[in-house]
């Protein structure tokens, strides 16, 4: 194998594997954050913050709209 081939296999190996890594990544970063709006779903500390920001909102926007 002449040394251009050698360097364009090289390259494209590093490519697949550079973007495998990438997918590979993206995917344990989607679980984790899937992972983690489930866990403050469950959490009632954390629906109950949601649910007064939501009403504060709401009060503030009905002023608003006076």
């Amino acid at each position: 194998m002449g040394r251009s081939l050698r360097r364009a296999v090289t390259t494209v190996t590093a490519v697949v594997v550079m973007t495998t890594v990438t997918m590979v990544t993206a995917v344990v970063v989607v679980t984790m954050t899937a992972e983690a709006v489930e866990r403050r779903r469950r959490d009632a500390a954390f629906t109950d913050h949601v649910r007064q920001i939501i009403e504060q909102d709401r009060e503030l926007l009905e002023r608003l709209a006076k």
